[in-house]
């Protein structure tokens, strides 16, 4: 078997070739402890047999939000949220709906039925913590994963058949076979197609980074798990998906959750769950998701997280370090910028003060050079960066990069000046420099 630590760790990372790259992968069985910057386990595996049937745990669920009346849906449309919708119309319960235009075409009939009833519609954009927000979360994680569609006809493939899709995708050999070792082994129960192999992966390694990401993700931990309710997050669903894995195996994709699809046909909605196809919305909202790596006391912004907050290679949101500091000057994020990058109260990027492209960095290995009469980072202290930060980018981007940065220092050396003058680009400019100059450095 081949661990993170006999080869580099951009191998390691080779894995988000496959899986989204928001996904912080947490072994909930506790086998696997090697994980870069592996997350603590919050949410508890239980994998014990039941005869519980999908219908239990839908009435279990109902009950248990029957307490927390009023509350609010966050309807995406799909599959999952719809069924939540409809069994609380069914069971009369006292709900408000957040919703945005995916859910208005996503399920254009029971928009039009909402709109006729007396229930609050709200737009997502203004979701709160007023009252309790309940989700559809989860219910991938119950029946499979959003992996099938890269494998839409061999779902009953034998196991094995992974390896060499996982080869297909760009992974080396010894990786895949990491990969599926890892996976493999930790199941308590026997993988034997394909179907079930990513059934595992995501129930149990994605998990955790499923439950976190909120609509609202720059609230503290406490908070969010004081006011946010997954539909499908109970001990009982998660022993039901254990125990139902051989009558939920499909062949194709249009039979995936036949079991949402039959209840809701139950509840009157058969059109909408023969047709329904599965379509990426998450989330309802404009924010993006978050990650699934807190601390102990469930502060939502930490060091474990790093990882997630992988908007590209130069948009790294700040975290906070162990002694509650963060790395820049100014609050925590409350929102996002144009770029996609978050931003604090003063609408501020949040980039870690050692991260190159942070307002603040000052090079720690500058090396001088003479065609441009100043001092310029060297590339190999960004590479380090980007490497220990599991981001891929190679030298030529990173000395375009690097002629970024040195534009905005004020001031400029005039031969700079003057080749930025007579260059047609960045990358001429860089070319010029790195490329037939990097031997006329003088550190």
């Amino acid at each position: 078997m081949y661990y993170k630590y006999t080869t580099r760790i951009d191998d390691w990372y080779s894995i988000y070739k496959i899986i989204p790259t928001e996904v912080f992968l947490v072994d909930r069985t506790l086998k696997y402890c090697d994980f870069p910057n592996q997350a603590k386990v919050y949410c508890t595996l239980d994998s014990t047999p039941t005869d519980a049937t999908f219908e239990d745990c839908c009435l279990d669920s109902i009950n248990k939000l029957r307490s927390l009346q009023p509350f609010r849906i966050a309807w995406s449309g799909g599959l999952d949220s719809t069924l939540v919708l409809q069994l609380c119309l069914h069971h009369n319960l006292d709900f408000e709906v957040y919703l945005n235009d995916c859910s208005k075409t996503e399920h254009p009939t029971l928009y039009k039925r909402l709109l006729q009833s007396d229930i609050t519609l709200l737009s997502a954009n203004s979701m709160n913590t007023d009252l309790p927000v309940v989700t559809g979360e989860l219910g991938d994680q119950m029946f499979g994963s959003d992996l099938f569609y890269q494998l839409p006809d061999k779902l009953l493939n034998d196991v094995t058949y992974v390896m060499h899709f996982f080869e297909q995708k760009g992974l080396s050999p010894q990786w895949a076979q990491y990969w599926f070792d890892v996976i493999t082994t930790t199941s308590p129960v026997p993988l034997l197609y394909v179907y079930d192999f990513f059934w595992w992966y995501n129930f149990n390694f994605k998990y955790q980074s499923a439950w976190f990401r909120g609509q609202m993700p720059f609230q503290k931990g406490e908070t969010f798990k004081q006011v946010h309710y997954h539909f499908f997050d109970s001990l009982l669903w998660q022993r039901w998906s254990c125990s139902s894995l051989e009558e939920r195996r499909v062949s194709t994709i249009e039979q995936y959750k036949t079991h949402t699809r039959q209840y809701l046909t139950y509840l009157g909605d058969g059109d909408y769950a023969k047709h329904k196809r599965k379509i990426g919305n998450y989330p309802p909202t404009g924010l993006r998701s978050r990650p699934a790596g807190i601390n102990d006391d469930l502060t939502f912004l930490k060091k474990e997280s790093t990882q997630m907050f992988r908007y590209g290679p130069l948009t790294w949101a700040s975290i906070e370090d162990d002694s509650g500091n963060y790395y820049y000057s100014g609050t925590p994020p409350v929102g996002y910028d144009k770029q996609g990058i978050p931003i604090d109260e003063k609408g501020l990027q949040c980039l870690d003060l050692r991260c190159p492209v942070h307002p603040n960095y000052q090079p720690v290995n500058a090396f001088y050079y003479p065609s441009i009469n100043d001092f310029l980072p060297s590339v190999e202290e960004w590479e380090e960066w980007f490497k220990a930060e599991y981001i891929s980018i190679d030298t030529e981007r990173i000395q375009r990069e690097i002629i970024r940065w040195y534009l905005k220092q004020k001031p400029i050396s005039k031969e700079f000046e003057h080749l930025a003058r007579n260059s047609s680009s960045i990358a001429e400019i860089a070319q010029f420099i790195f490329g037939k100059n990097s031997s006329d450095r003088v550190k």
